[in-house]
């Protein structure tokens, strides 16, 4: 997903003649720049591993991604701890949620989901905001360029569907109070 910034068009007086108006100074300036445009990756695993770790922050790095959406990364306990002390060290702001161990009758003790935001520091997060909607689902929101954003992550479970229906009840629930821009983005599975 790429945001671009949309300049001001020139305004118009109607009038005998139609003719361009003055406009201020700066209108023209920003209109002369290189647009900004702010990438946001997603990135959907089966497993977060040191290669995944070091993938993701070249990635804020050298590619200037300022924010990436993980799923299902699979790390519970001391592991999900670690793993994002780990991140915080390079720099690198994470909202993270564990997984959970979810019962089914294919692996009974399979753990699910795990889902992380991760911004570089200089991306403005406002810290009040940060949500943890549902087991499966997080939001955050962040300020750019005098504009909040809202970021929703979530992973659906493909084999417990009663639990993916949930979810996207309270997502849709907590999308609907926004009065502010936002983007969903997550692992849907098959429930599309």
């Amino acid at each position: 997903v790429r945001t671009h910034a949309i300049p001001q068009a020139p305004m118009y007086i109607a009038g005998p003649k139609p003719r361009k108006a003055a406009a201020p100074k700066r209108v023209h300036e920003r209109i002369g720049k290189r647009k900004e445009e702010m990438c946001i990756a997603q990135m959907s695993i089966t497993r977060f591993s040191k290669r995944t770790a070091q993938y993701i922050v070249d990635m804020m790095k050298y590619r200037n991604v300022p924010i990436i959406c993980v799923q299902e990364t699979h790390l519970w306990g001391n592991y999900h701890f670690l793993a994002t002390k780990k991140l915080e060290r390079k720099s690198i702001n994470v909202f993270s949620i564990p997984a959970i161990n979810v019962h089914c009758e294919e692996a009974p003790q399979h753990n699910s989901g795990g889902l992380m935001i991760m911004t570089r520091r200089d991306v403005q997060v406002e810290r009040v905001m940060n949500r943890e909607i549902d087991d499966f689902a997080q939001a955050i929101i962040i300020r750019m360029r005098g504009q909040n954003l809202a970021i929703v992550n979530l992973y659906l479970l493909s084999n417990r569907p009663d639990i993916a229906l949930r979810t996207q009840h309270r997502v849709r629930e907590y999308v609907g109070g926004l009065q502010i821009p936002h983007i969903v983005m997550g692992d849907y599975n098959r429930t599309h």
